[in-house]
C-alpha cells in the first residue's frame, strides 16, 4: 500500500559515498513542517507507545511487542498491517549491513495516532529467505510532536535496529556456516534427480550470498561494549533468577539439522524463533534504547526541547531546585538525614539519550528489569513450545514463570537499599528547565495539588514575601491541624519544587514533623509542616528560633515573614490573585523563576566583565533593583557555582 506523497515523508540513510550540500541539507529540515497540513491546537493526552513488529511467514504482520504495555482497547493487528503494508522494500538497499534501512513518517493512521517507523531486516537460517523484515514503530498523538522531533526519533529507532543487526549478524555467521557445511552434496553413485540438485545448487547459493553480506560486517565496538555493560550492570541489580540466567534463556533452542539432500519445506511450521534467541543480549540492549527513548519522548513537546536546551548549556550557570520529601519518622537526628530516602519517587527522565555519554545507563533499574521480564514471558507459549525440544532446560516452567518475582510500580526507583542511596540522585531535583517533568509526575502522584498551593497562596496573600524567603533559603514552617493536614501536606510537597539549592546539596522538606523543631534542624531543612494535635505550639518550635523563620499558620491565617519591596517579585501577587482557584499556578511560578535564572545569568555576565564598580552600580541601578533585589541575586548566585 503506497501512501500518497503529501502525507508520507521517506527518511533514508545516507550512503557514505553520497555528501550532501549543506544546501541540500537545510532544504530536507524544512519538508516535514509542510507536508502534514494543519495540527489539532491541543491534541490528544493519549500516550505515546512504541511497536515492535514484523511480517512473520506464517502469522503475516504480526505485533510482538508495545513499550509501555498497552490495554486491549487498540487493535494491534490492524496496526501493524498498515505499518507493515507500505512499500518500505523500494526505499531501502540491504546488500549494505547493517542496512540502508527504509524511515517513513505515516500521519493518522488512526484518530489521533501518528507514527514515525523504522524497517529493517533480521537474518534467521530457519526462516524463508533466511530473513525476518522487522520494524520498529513510535506512536503519538501530537502531530506537531512528530514532526518536530521527526529527526531525533528516527534516529534513535535506527540506533536500535542497528543494535539488534549488529547482534543477530555476529551472533549467526556460525548458524549460517553450520547450515552451508551440512548441507551435503550427493555423492556420485547416489540416486538423486535432477531438481533436487538444481534445488541443492540454488539453496547453497542462497546461503552463500548471505554468508557474503554477514561475513563483509566489520562491527561495532560501542555495541558490544555497550552490550557488555548492559548484561553486567543489569545483573548487578536484579532480583529475577531468570534475568540472573539470561545467558540460558536466549541460548537457541535447536541445532542446524543436518540434510543430506535438499528437500522443499513443508508449509507445517507453527512457530517462529523468539527475537532473543535470533538477537541473543544485543536485544537487551535494543530494548532499553526503546525504554529511555519511550521515557524521553513521551513528554509534552516543549518539555523535551526545554530538556534539551539544558543538556546543550549544561557549561554555564544554571539554577538547581528541589529539595527532597521526608517526614520525621524516617529518622530521628540530624546524622540521619544523610541516609534518608527521598519520599517521592523518582519519575526518572534519561539524562542522556547518547550512546556514549557516561550516563546512558542512568535509568537501568528494575523498572527495565520488568519490562525485559514482560518480554520475554510475551511469548512464553512459542517458548515453551520449543523447550520441549531442547534438553538443556530442566522445565519449562523455570521460563514461564510470570514477572511477579518483581512487584514494583511502573515508577519504581530502583535503589537496591538505604546505603546506596545518594541525593543528587534523585529524578525530581534539576534545573528550572527540567521542572515539567517533575510537575507532571507529581501532579499524577498527587491529584490536585496545584488547587492545593494555589488555595494557600490566596489565602495568605502575601507570595512576594514568601517567595523571597524561598529564593533567600530562609527556613519556612506551615503550622497546620488535622483537618488541614492534606492541604498543608499537599502545599510543602508543592514548595519543595521550587527550593533553591547546589548542585549536590542534602536538603529535604519535612510534610509532617512531629517531634520538636531544634535550630540545628534547618541546616538540611527547608520547609516544615507542624501539625498541631493536642500540644501547644511552643512545645514544637522554641520561642529563640522564631525571629529567623517564615511562618505561615493555617490555624489562624495569619502570615509572619521578611518584608520585600523590591522588583524581581514585583507582579506575583496581581498574578495570583487573577487566577481562579483551578488556575494554572505551577506555570506562572516557572515562568517567574526563569525570568530570575536571566537575571542571575546576566549578573555572572557583568560581575566577570572588566567593568568598573561604578559602572555595575549604575547599571544596577537603571534597572531598578533595590538592597532585597540584590538579596536574591547574590544568594542565587552562590548556589549556581559548581
Amino acid at each position: 500500500m503506497l501512501w500518497s506523497p503529501n502525507e508520507v515523508l521517506a527518511y533514508l540513510k545516507e550512503d557514505l559515498s553520497v555528501q550532501q550540500s549543506a544546501t541540500e541539507k537545510d532544504k530536507y529540515k524544512v519538508i516535514p513542517t509542510t507536508a502534514f497540513g494543519g495540527f489539532q491546537t491541543w491534541p490528544s493526552d493519549k500516550e505515546d507507545f512504541i511497536l515492535i513488529a514484523e511480517n512473520s511467514e506464517i502469522h503475516g504482520p504480526n505485533p510482538l511487542f508495545t513499550i509501555p504495555e498497552l490495554d486491549s482497547s487498540l487493535d494491534l493487528n490492524s496496526l501493524s498491517t498498515q505499518i507493515l503494508s507500505a512499500d518500505y522494500q523500494g526505499l531501502s538497499n540491504n546488500k549494505i549491513l547493517p542496512g540502508k534501512n527504509a524511515q517513513l513518517l505515516m500521519p493518522d493512521l488512526a484518530s489521533d495516532l501518528h507514527a514515525a517507523i523504522n524497517y529493517f531486516f533480521l537474518f534467521d537460517s530457519d526462516a524463508r529467505g533466511f530473513v525476518r523484515p522487522t520494524c520498529l514503530a513510535y506512536f503519538t498523538a501530537d502531530k506537531h510532536k512528530l514532526v518536530m522531533l521527526a529527526e531525533s526519533i528516527l534516529k534513535m529507532l535506527g540506533e536500535v535496529a542497528a543494535i539488534l543487526q549488529h547482534s543477530n549478524i555476529l551472533y549467526h555467521i556460525n548458524d549460517l556456516r553450520s547450515l552451508k557445511d551440512n548441507l551435503k552434496p550427493p555423492t556420485p553413485n547416489s540416486k538423486v534427480s535432477s531438481s533436487k540438485e538444481i534445488g541443492l545448487e540454488m539453496r547453497l547459493k542462497d546461503i552463500q550470498e548471505v554468508l557474503d553480506i554477514v561475513e563483509s560486517y566489520e562491527g561495532n565496538e560501542l555495541y558490544d561494549k555497550l552490550i557488555l555493560n548492559v548484561m553486567e550492570n543489569l545483573k548487578k541489580i536484579a532480583v529475577s533468577d531468570k534475568i540472573q540466567n539470561l545467558d540460558t534463556v536466549f541460548s537457541p533452542v535447536q541445532k542446524v539439522p543436518v540434510l543430506d539432500y535438499f528437500t522443499f519445506r513443508p508449509n507445517t511450521k507453527t512457530h517462529m524463533k523468539n527475537l532473543y534467541h535470533i538477537c541473543n543480549t544485543g536485544l537487551v540492549l535494543g530494548l532499553y534504547h526503546l525504554f529511555i527513548m519511550h521515557k524521553h519522548f513521551k513528554r509534552k513537546y516543549e518539555h523535551v526541547i526545554f530538556n534539551s536546551d539544558t543538556s546543550t548549556t549544561s557549561k554555564g550557570i544554571i539554577l538547581h531546585f528541589g529539595a527532597c520529601l521526608t517526614s520525621s519518622t524516617q529518622y530521628h537526628s540530624i546524622q540521619d538525614f544523610q541516609r534518608t530516602k527521598c519520599m517521592l519517587s523518582p519519575s526518572k527522565i534519561p539524562v542522556t539519550i547518547s550512546l556514549e555519554s557516561k550516563q546512558y545507563f542512568y535509568c537501568l533499574d528494575h523498572t527495565f528489569e520488568k519490562l525485559l521480564l514482560s518480554f520475554i514471558d510475551k511469548n512464553k507459549n512459542e517458548l515453551n513450545t520449543s523447550v520441549r525440544n531442547n534438553s538443556s532446560y530442566s522445565s519449562s516452567q523455570d521460563l514461564s514463570d510470570s514477572s511477579d518475582c518483581y512487584c514494583g510500580s511502573s515508577i519504581s526507583s530502583g535503589y537496591l537499599s538505604m546505603d546506596e542511596i545518594k541525593i543528587g540522585n534523585c529524578g525530581h531535583i534539576g534545573s528550572v528547565n527540567t521542572v515539567w517533568d517533575t510537575i507532571e509526575f507529581i501532579k499524577i502522584e498527587n491529584p490536585g495539588i496545584e488547587e492545593s498551593l494555589l488555595q494557600v497562596l490566596k489565602i495568605f496573600n502575601d507570595t512576594r514575601r514568601l517567595l523571597f524567603a524561598i529564593l533567600t533559603r530562609m527556613p519556612i514552617v506551615v503550622i497546620s491541624i488535622p483537618q488541614l493536614l492534606h492541604l498543608a501536606q499537599d502545599f510543602v510537597k508543592a514548595l519543595s519544587l521550587f527550593i533553591p539549592r547546589k548542585k549536590d546539596e542534602v536538603l529535604f522538606v519535612d510534610i509532617n514533623r512531629q517531634d520538636p523543631l531544634k535550630k540545628e534542624d534547618f541546616t538540611k531543612l527547608a520547609v516544615v509542616n507542624v501539625c498541631l494535635y493536642n500540644q501547644a505550639l511552643e512545645k514544637v518550635l522554641p520561642m529563640e528560633i522564631l525571629p529567623s523563620l517564615c511562618i505561615l499558620n493555617l490555624k489562624d491565617c495569619s502570615f509572619s515573614g521578611p518584608t520585600y519591596t523590591g522588583c524581581l517579585l514585583a507582579n506575583i501577587d496581581q498574578q495570583v490573585r487573577m487566577l481562579p482557584i483551578t488556575g494554572p499556578i505551577f506555570p506562572v511560578l516557572v515562568g517567574l523563576l526563569l525570568d530570575i535564572e536571566r537575571t542571575i545569568k546576566w549578573w555572572h555576565v557583568l560581575t566577570s566583565s572588566s567593568a568598573d564598580t561604578s559602572t555595575t552600580i549604575q547599571y544596577v541601578l537603571s534597572k531598578g533593583y533595590n538592597r532585597l533585589d540584590m538579596q536574591i541575586i547574590e544568594k542565587l548566585s552562590r548556589l549556581s557555582k559548581k
